[in-house]
């Protein structure tokens, strides 16, 4: 047996168990083929995976790609799947992106980390435009006044390091204290 046969030896070309298909009027329109669905081994975000000879986890639809159009895929790339399901491996429903238009894609589909777990995100990236110049303003008024730094990092929900900038005027130069 062949890589090629050994590896197409663990996909359900029927659409799996759930008989998933790549519809006309999702955002990228499919043509109603059914996703070949990896049956080896999924992760825990549910993608497909097999162990490369080297005993390293390799992302089943990744192999798919690179067996069907016969070329490696750069480091710098990544395969989508026009047809959203992650144990799909079906040649048809995966094309190359950056990882930039995976973003992209998980923005306009609801799901990038900073939608569905904003806690996940650092302070100072969800604190960027947070802060209002009367918010600043008051910080550095209560620091003079001796509140601590991490007090008010708490307060205003920032970063300690967000504070310090303001503080020391690395930050919000365009405001002038009052």
């Amino acid at each position: 047996m062949t890589i090629f046969d050994e590896f197409w030896s663990h996909v359900d070309k029927t659409g799996g168990p759930d008989r998933l298909k790549w519809e006309p009027g999702e955002p990228c329109h499919g043509d109603g083929s059914p996703c070949w669905i990896w049956i080896a081994g999924l992760s825990k975000k549910g993608y497909g995976y097999l162990y490369s000879q080297r005993c390293r986890q390799v992302l089943a639809h990744r192999v798919a790609w690179e067996l069907e159009n016969g070329e490696l895929i750069r480091p710098a790339q990544c395969v989508m799947h026009w047809c959203d399901h992650r144990a799909c491996v079906n040649p048809d429903h995966l094309y190359l992106g950056s990882k930039q238009d995976v973003t992209l894609k998980l923005c306009a589909r609801g799901r990038h980390n900073s939608q569905t777990h904003p806690e996940r995100q650092s302070r100072g990236s969800r604190s960027r435009h947070k802060l209002t110049d009367e918010d600043v303003r008051e910080i550095r008024r209560l620091y003079r006044a001796g509140m601590r730094q991490s007090e008010l990092a708490k307060k205003f929900n920032v970063s300690s390091g967000h504070i310090g900038g303001i503080r020391d005027g690395r930050s919000w130069k365009h405001l002038e204290d009052e």
